[in-house]
């Protein structure tokens, strides 16, 4: 797994600081990202290439972070905000 962080990480900070995150935050998903991935055994290599699922794992991950932060920022415990959407939740089962 540490190859993969090493040749991937710039990849994915690269895929977010397009998308508008800095640097720190850019780490801190990367990272939770990678934590994913480890713990994950939902890749099936018939649906795509392993580099897009982690496009995909990253921009879920972003997304989880963003709603995270506006929690914090308005005092609400993040356990009643939602992880996922249900269409995003429904394309995730496909890849089981």
């Amino acid at each position: 797994m540490g190859d993969l962080y090493i040749i991937t990480k710039p990849m994915l900070m690269s895929y977010l600081r397009k998308l508008r995150y800095i640097e720190s935050d850019s780490e801190e998903i990367v990272q939770n990202v990678f934590l994913k991935l480890q713990k994950s055994n939902k890749y099936n290599v018939d649906k795509s290439s392993a580099i897009s699922f982690m496009f995909m794992i990253t921009q879920r991950t972003a997304i989880d972070y963003l709603r995270h932060m506006k929690a914090l920022r308005r005092n609400i415990p993040t356990q009643d905000i939602p992880k996922v959407n249900p269409a995003a939740e429904s394309q995730y089962r496909d890849w089981e």
